[in-house]
């Protein structure tokens, strides 16, 4: 044959087999036969012996194998020729093991999340024992995974097959030999919801009090034939649970700091002591020590408010198992949580709704609505109500103070308290109004716990005190403006009580208006000519007295003044206010008309046919009010005073002109320029929007002949050239004013020197004037002197001079003799 087997063998025993060499050649052939030594296989003839073999003839190669055990074997056989080389393979097949295994599996109609099993057998048909091993994949898992099955023996397997979703599920088995050999098996699931679920859903525990706890139960109910396993989770996927996990794990990973400190703690350490623990791999190790434990919960259902007895259990075929729902409120809300249960025979968890009210405190009162009637302002009220508790449980309670105006009125003693079950508590309410009028008021009472605070309504109507004026009206008729009148009313209180009041005046500015006496006190106020202005609107009235107390059945004299600083018709309401109870309670009515007398100035013009400059001229205008107020009148200061020719001015500028009567303005002017002048002279009229209302003319001419120079002509005669020589003459003033001159020389300004040149001439005085001429050249030399008073010419004086000799001088005198010297 092609490959020698030995098969059947037993160990220690020979066997042998004889092989054939064939020669097919039409030649002979020398085969030399060989083999590597072996303990196992030897050959009968001799090894790499040399053997002819004819054409067509045959040659026979005994083999002897001597097994130790029984195992499998292998070795060759070389045949070598002048052509070619032969391997001929040897075996010793030992004795095997044949496993039997069924070719295929079938899960049908199996539940959900719960583990079906088949157990199959495994036989082995052959001629030794077997050592295998099977696997197989999720869903299907296999017991024993491992084991050993003699010759013709058979062993019990258990493929169990637990879906999580519904739905068909194929796999497959593989048993593997010690040999390397397998065998294969097609599994088939098929997997269903069964019938399960809850008793009821939501699950609602009711109202329980707060601080104190309430259960209810429910039923998961098998309809099935199954034993389900439960359990009640928080989440309602896996997913969930493994994002939940990750989520704390990554909480629990130290954050770069504390690796950091870790590390440089451990470097001092091993600084100080030479060596140290390997902090950083202790730190590690405990990290992860507490994620395996956050790996391996199951993160069962937990929760503050609610808890669910028992987490987790099994129920029978066609049973129930009773769930123990617990409600905990911490506070007075409505409570909603959710819970999923992971049972068996169902693909997803199923959700639970837990449903709880907290209760707070109960707290009711005797009474909810307190109707006061009428009551009397600012008198005391006292009243009582009871705050019952009617829970399980203490009720601490506390007055809210309202913020509304009567609200504010309201005090409750006591403030707060507690409560104890099934106890009342009577709370004093005391009341004292300030505001007139009906009023509808809420006052609350808070309970700790109780999301509503307990109301009891308060209604009533406040009556106020009563109040009168003597007048419906006070009519001032016609005023003068900035004139101050005092009209009087009288102010009853009727009532029982004390009543402190405070009058004010409707549409009444607050800046203080400006009296007449006030205006004539200063006659440069910009008033005068501009008019009274203000930056906000003036206070015209004043009430004496303007607040105070008024006894019970008793009155007060009130002065009302008035000073009008508005041309206009009035028409007000002076308002009184209670304080504290009400504003407005009584008032009368304030008439007035407010006009500015028109007067007149005489005469209107004021002659002045001759003055001395600068000489005081007193004079009066008359100031003339032909209607029946009485007007307040100023002479109004002159803008550019400085620049007017003429000053006027008055002892007394400013006052006061009763109705149908004359006044005298004394004036008095001054002259400051030469020639005949023309000057208004303002007056105004307080209070008259075309200030300046009056105006008077001054006209005047200044008379300056008094002012001469003496001689009008200088004559000189004849005079050396180039010489000085001087000449004077007398400026005279008789006026009764001082005056200022100039003199100046028209063509040879250079020839004369003029001393003084410019200065003032007293009163009734004189100022010599010298002149000293210097000729710069010779003959007759004229000019003119003119001389300029208050920066006018006034007159011009002749100069007159006759130049002789030479305009050649020398630095030094020839006399007595002039010494030439010697000269060659």
């Amino acid at each position: 044959p092609k490959e020698v087997v030995f098969q059947n063998f037993v160990a220690h025993e020979v066997s042998e087999m004889v092989l054939s060499l064939i020669n097919m050649d039409k030649f002979l052939q020398v085969v030399k036969v060989s083999m590597e030594r072996s303990r196992h296989f030897q050959l009968v003839c001799p090894n790499d012996a040399y053997h002819a073999v004819p054409a067509g003839a045959t040659t026979a190669v005994r083999i002897r194998f001597t097994p130790d055990e029984s195992k499998d074997y292998s070795h060759q056989l070389v045949c070598l020729t002048g052509k070619e080389r032969i391997v001929v393979p040897i075996r010793a097949i030992a004795a095997r093991a044949v496993l039997d295994f069924p070719d295929r599996l079938e899960f049908s109609e199996c539940p959900v999340k719960y583990s079906t099993k088949k157990t199959a057998l495994l036989r082995n048909r052959g001629n030794r024992a077997a050592h295998y091993e099977i696997s197989t994949e999720s869903p299907f898992s296999v017991t024993p995974a491992r084991g050993d099955v003699g010759a013709g023996e058979t062993v019990q397997v258990t493929v169990e097959f637990h879906p999580t979703t519904v739905g068909d599920h194929f796999g497959s088995l593989a048993v593997c030999y010690d040999t390397g050999e397998s065998i294969h098996s097609n599994l088939h699931g098929e997997a269903a919801e069964v019938n399960i679920g809850f008793s009821r859903n939501p699950v609602d525990v009711g109202k329980t009090f707060i601080t104190m706890s309430n259960y209810t139960t429910m039923f998961i109910e098998n309809r099935s034939n199954i034993t389900a396993h439960f359990q009640w989770k928080t989440f309602p996927t896996e997913e969930d649970d493994n994002e939940e996990k990750r989520r704390l794990c990554y909480l629990l990973q130290p954050p770069a700091e504390v690796w950091l400190e870790n590390f440089m703690a451990e470097r001092e350490i091993k600084k100080e002591k030479g060596t140290c623990e390997d902090r950083t791999a202790l730190l590690s190790n405990m990290v992860q020590e507490k994620m395996a434990k956050v790996q391996e919960d199951p993160l069962l259902f937990s929760d503050d408010i609610f808890s669910i007895e028992p987490l987790e259990g099994e129920i029978g075929p066609n049973c129930s198992a009773e769930i123990k729902v617990t409600f905990r409120p911490l506070e007075a809300l409505q409570y909603r949580r959710s819970a999923y249960c992971h049972i068996s025979g169902r693909e997803s968890r199923m959700f639970l709704c837990l449903r709880g009210e907290g209760q707070g405190p109960l707290v009711k009162l005797n009474y909810y609505t307190l109707n006061l009637g009428k009551i009397f302002v600012n008198t005391p009220h006292v009243y009582k109500v009871n705050l019952i508790n009617c829970g399980a449980i203490d009720a601490p309670f506390t007055y809210i103070p309202s913020t509304t105006d009567v609200g504010r009125r309201f005090k409750c003693a006591p403030a707060k308290g507690t409560i104890a079950p099934g106890k009342t508590q009577t709370v004093q309410i005391s009341f004292n109004a300030t505001v007139l009028g009906v009023f509808y008021e809420e006052l609350r009472f808070s309970v700790a716990g109780s999301p509503t605070p307990v109301i009891l309504t308060v209604r009533g109507c406040v009556k106020g005190p009563t109040l009168h004026f003597n007048v419906e009206e006070i009519d001032f008729g016609d005023i003068s403006f900035g004139f101050p009148y005092t009209k009087t009313c009288r102010l009853t209180n009727t009532s029982l009580m004390s009543l402190k009041f405070k009058l004010r005046m409707s549409d009444d500015g607050t800046q203080p208006a400006v009296s007449c006496f006030d205006q004539i006190r200063d006659h440069t106020d910009p008033s005068w000519r501009n008019g009274v202005h203000f930056y906000v609107e003036p206070r015209e009235f004043t009430m004496t007295p303007s607040q105070g107390t008024i006894l019970p059945q008793g009155h007060v004299d009130i002065k009302v003044t008035l000073c009008s600083n508005t041309v206009m018709q009035f028409y007000r309401k002076m308002l009184v206010d209670l304080e504290g109870v009400a504003e407005g309670l009584a008032e009368v009515v304030i008439m007035a008309r407010c006009l500015v007398p028109r007067l007149q100035v005489h005469p209107e013009i004021l002659h002045y046919d001759e003055c001395y400059l600068r000489a005081p001229y007193e004079t009066k205008f008359l100031i003339v009010n032909n209607t029946h107020l009485p007007g307040c009148y100023g002479l109004i200061p002159q803008k550019d005073k400085e620049n007017s020719p003429v000053f006027y001015s008055s002892p007394k500028p400013c006052g006061i002109i009763q109705p149908h009567s004359i006044a005298e303005l004394p004036v008095t002017v001054e002259v400051q320029k030469l020639g005949k002048h023309c000057t208004n002279v303002l007056i105004g009229v307080f209070g008259d929007q075309r200030n300046p209302l009056v105006s008077a003319r001054a006209d005047v001419s200044l008379c300056a002949a008094y002012v001469y120079p003496s001689p009008r002509l200088i004559a000189f005669g004849r005079i050396p050239a180039v010489r000085p020589n001087s000449r004077s003459f007398t400026l005279f003033n008789k006026g009764l004013s001082p005056v200022e001159f100039r003199i100046e020389i028209v063509r040879r300004p250079h020839c004369f020197l003029i001393e003084p040149k410019e200065g003032v001439i007293p009163d009734r005085g004189q100022v010599p004037v010298t002149i000293t001429a210097v000729l710069d050249d010779t003959g007759l030399l004229d000019d003119n002197i003119q001389l300029f008073i208050e920066n006018r010419l006034w007159t011009n004086l002749l100069l007159m001079a006759w130049g002789t000799g030479t305009t050649i001088v020398i630095d030094k005198p020839f006399a007595p003799e002039l010494n030439l010297g010697y000269q060659f």
